[in-house]
C-alpha cells in the first residue's frame, strides 16, 4: 500500500489540504501553525483507521487516495454530517458507508473525579470497539496500515493508535502517578520485537541445519555411475587444505559424535596416498611399472574416490546452507551496522547477543549494559531503525512510515544522515516526514520531494 493524495477541508475550522505524496519520500514542510501535525492525525484517522483521531480534530471532509501493490486505487473518505456524527466510506467496494457518533475529545475535562473519568473512558472505549466492528473499518484494516512515530516518541500502528491514545488519556487524568515515559515503553517494545525476530531466525537456522544433515545422510547412499567417477590425483596442497577445512565446518553443523576424528583420519590417509603417487609421477613419468606400495596406494585411492566426490558434494551443500543462514541474518547485521553509524561518535556500540538481547558497549567500560542507558536521541534512533527493519519483515507489501518532527533529539550531524539511513534500513517503505529542519531534508535533490502546507492556507 502507498499513499497517493490527501485532501481535507476546514480542519479546525480554517485549515485546508491538498497533498500529493511521492513514491518513496515526502517531506511535509511549512511554518508553525500550517497544520503538519493535524494533517498527519487525519491521515492516520482514515488509514489506521482511528476513531480517536477522527474525533480529535473537527473537519468537513477528509479524503485519502491509496494504491495497493497490485495497482488498485482505493479512496477512503470521512465526512462530518453535522456536529454529532461522522460518516466513513471506502471505494470502489460495495460496502455501505458507516455512520458513527462524533465526540469532541479535545473538550473533554479529564481533571474531574476518578469516577467521572472512568465513566468517560468507558464510553470512549465502547465507541472505539463499535467503530472497529463495522464492515468499512474492517475492510480498511485489511490493507497495510502505517507505522507512526508521534511527538511523544511512541510507535503506533493500526488499532494501537486508538488503544495507546486511550492509555495516554488515562495517564493525563492521574498526573501524580509515577511515569517512565513513552520512549521507555517504545524501548521495551523494540526489545521484544528484536528478540521475537531473533527467535524466528534461530528456528530457521535449526531447520536449515537439519536439512543439511538429512542431505548429507542421503548423499551417502547415492550410486555413482562409471562416467561420474574421477581418478585424477589432485596435486594442489592448498586445495586439500581447503577441502578439509570446508568439510570439517560442515561436520560441526550436523553434530555427529566422532565424525571430526573420522574426517581428519580420512584426509590424512588420502594426503599420504597422494604424496606417494605424486612422487611416483615425478620420478619416472614414462614408466608404467609400479612397486607394491605404489600399487596399494593406487588401489586405495581408486576405492576412496567415490567418498571424496561425496565429500565435495557435502561442501557444496554446506555452502548453500551457509548462504541461506547468512541471508536470514542480514536484517540483524543491518540493524547493528546502521545503529552503530549513529553511536560511533560517542564510541558506543550495539551488539545483538546470542539470545537476541540488545547489548550496548560503552567506552572505557568492560561491562556491557542495556539500551536504557543510551541518550534520548540514541534511543529514538534505535526505536526507529528496529521498527523499520524488523516490522517490515512481517509485511507482504511495502509499508508506510510516518514521522512527526524526526529532528527531535537529533543533533545536526545525525540529521544529515537520517534520511539516508532510514531508506537503507527499509528500501521498500514509503516515508512521510513532517519537519521544520532543512538539515533533515538535506541534499538539494530532496527539495523536489517537499510539500509546503503553507501554500494551502494564507495566514
Amino acid at each position: 500500500m502507498k499513499l497517493k493524495r490527501f485532501i481535507a477541508t476546514n480542519a479546525h475550522g480554517y485549515l485546508n489540504f491538498d497533498i500529493d505524496f511521492f513514491e518513496e519520500t515526502t517531506f511535509l514542510i511549512g511554518i508553525n501553525g500550517s497544520g503538519k501535525t493535524s494533517a498527519l492525525k487525519l491521515i492516520l484517522g482514515l488509514i489506521s483507521p482511528s476513531w480517536i483521531n477522527l474525533n480529535q480534530i473537527y473537519f468537513e471532509t477528509a479524503i485519502l487516495v491509496c494504491e495497493t501493490s497490485s495497482g488498485e486505487e482505493i479512496t477512503i473518505q470521512a465526512v462530518n454530517l453535522d456536529q454529532n456524527s461522522i460518516e466513513i466510506s471506502i471505494s470502489p467496494f460495495d460496502i455501505k458507508p458507516h455512520k458513527f457518533s462524533r465526540m469532541d475529545i479535545s473538550k473533554v475535562d479529564f481533571t474531574a473525579s476518578r469516577l467521572e473519568n472512568r465513566s468517560i473512558l468507558s464510553y470512549i472505549l465502547r465507541q472505539e470497539q463499535r467503530f472497529h466492528q463495522n464492515a468499512v473499518v474492517k475492510k480498511i484494516e485489511e490493507f497495510t496500515t502505517p507505522i507512526f512515530l508521534g511527538l511523544d516518541r511512541r510507535i503506533y500502528e493500526g488499532r494501537e493508535i486508538d488503544l495507546l491514545n486511550l492509555d495516554n488519556l488515562t495517564r493525563q487524568k492521574q498526573p501524580t502517578e509515577p511515569l517512565k515515559g513513552n520512549l521507555f515503553e517504545s524501548l521495551k517494545d523494540i526489545e521484544k520485537l528484536v528478540f521475537d525476530n531473533y527467535f524466528l531466525y534461530t528456528q530457521e537456522q535449526s531447520a536449515i541445519n537439519e536439512t543439511l544433515k538429512n542431505q548429507i545422510i542421503q548423499s551417502s547412499f547415492e550410486v555413482l555411475n562409471e562416467n561420474q567417477l574421477e581418478i585424477k590425483i589432485d596435486t594442489n596442497p592448498d586445495g586439500w587444505k581447503e577441502r578439509r577445512y570446508q568439510v570439517l565446518k560442515a561436520a560441526k553443523k550436523i553434530n555427529v559424535p566422532g565424525i571430526i576424528e573420522q574426517l581428519n583420519e580420512f584426509f590424512s590417509t588420502l594426503e599420504g596416498l597422494q604424496a606417494i603417487l605424486e612422487r611416483k609421477n615425478k620420478s619416472n613419468k614414462k614408466s608404467h611399472s609400479f612397486d607394491r606400495q605404489e600399487v596399494s596406494a593406487f588401489q586405495k585411492w581408486y576405492i576412496n574416490m567415490p567418498q571424496l566426490q561425496r565429500i565435495d558434494k557435502i561442501i557444496s551443500l554446506y555452502d548453500e546452507s551457509e548462504e541461506k543462514i547468512q541471508t536470514e541474518f542480514t536484517p540483524f547485521k543491518n540493524f547493528e551496522n546502521l545503529t552503530n553509524t549513529f553511536l560511533k561518535e560517542s564510541n558506543k556500540r550495539l551488539q545483538i547477543g546470542n539470545n537476541g538481547e540488545l547489548i550496548i558497549h560503552l567506552p572505557q567500560n568492560p561491562e556491557p549494559t542495556n539500551i536504557f542507558k543510551l541518550s534520548s536521541g540514541e534511543q529514538q534512533i534505535l526505536v526507529m531503525l528496529a521498527q523499520l527493519i524488523f516490522s517490515e519483515n512481517k509485511k507482504t507489501e511495502g509499508s508506510i512510515f510516518i514521522i512527526d518532527e524526526p529532528e527531535l533529539s537529533l543533533h545536526l550531524e545525525w540529521q544529515e544522515i537520517f534520511v539516508k539511513s532510514i531508506k537503507e534500513a527499509s528500501p521498500n517503505t514509503q516515508f512521510i516526514l513532517a519537519t521544520h529542519s532543512p538539515t533533515i531534508i538535506g541534499a538539494l535533490e530532496n527539495q523536489d520531494f517537499c510539500q509546503d502546507l503553507s501554500q494551502f492556507n494564507i495566514f
